[in-house]
């Protein structure tokens, strides 16, 4: 809550990511999984290996059970093992046809050598749409909403703040001439979206519900009349 010379504005903050539901986001889900299976990759592959490389790691979107996690970061770890370059900074493609469970789920790995006693950076390489959904901006406006009366009971003002922090994917989000262009239906009285990527902040187009409402009935009284 912000207190303004006149005014008290209250503030409700929200992630944007896509997918998002009362379960979470399945896309979100896949994402962070893949993070903790390279992660966990990088560990076993350093506990048995000198050598210290950089590796990049191309998925495909499908979807992974928790249970696999381990499988697939030995099965990673070993691949790796299979490909270190022998000069320094000199880079490997490999593709892990055949490499067990990981075949169908990465399509491409990159593996650099760098120095030695140096911290290879592994990686994820992911690809997705750009621009945030209509719908799925709506259905989280309409999610928020339930908390306008709780701060109309301090607050003159009422805002909600969107943000897309582009750590992943699911959350990576430009805001195109189609979501500036629509009429987002709420009882918030500004909504704001903040890309960080980018650092851009835009202001959505909002329609009251109180007065779309409000004109209703009139227009209903109006026919009765």
């Amino acid at each position: 809550m912000i207190s303004a010379e006149t005014n008290k504005i209250g503030i409700e903050l929200t992630h944007y990511v896509r997918g998002q539901s009362s379960n979470g986001s399945k896309l979100r889900k896949n994402e962070v999984l893949r993070d903790q299976i390279v992660k966990l990759a990088r560990s076993r592959f350093e506990d048995k290996h000198e050598e210290r490389v950089s590796a990049d790691f191309h998925w495909l979107r499908t979807d992974l059970q928790n249970g696999d996690r381990r499988k697939l970061a030995d099965e990673i770890a070993a691949l790796i093992a299979t490909a270190i370059p022998n000069d320094i900074y000199e880079r490997i493609v490999i593709e892990p046809d055949g490499a067990g469970k990981i075949d169908g789920l990465i399509t491409r790995v990159s593996v650099r050598r760098t120095r030695p006693g140096s911290k290879g950076l592994w990686s994820n390489w992911e690809c997705g749409p750009e621009g945030a959904s209509v719908e799925e901006i709506q259905s989280l406006i309409s999610a928020k909403d339930s908390k306008v009366d709780t701060y109309r009971r301090k607050c003159e003002l009422i805002w909600l703040i969107i943000v897309a922090d582009g750590r992943y994917i699911s959350s990576s989000a430009e805001i195109d001439s189609t979501v500036r262009q629509h009429r987002f239906n709420t009882r918030f009285g500004k909504i704001l979206f903040y890309y960080t990527d980018s650092r851009a902040v835009h202001e959505l187009v909002v329609a009251d519900i109180r007065q779309t409402e409000s004109n209703l009935r009139s227009e209903n009284d109006s026919l009765i009349r």
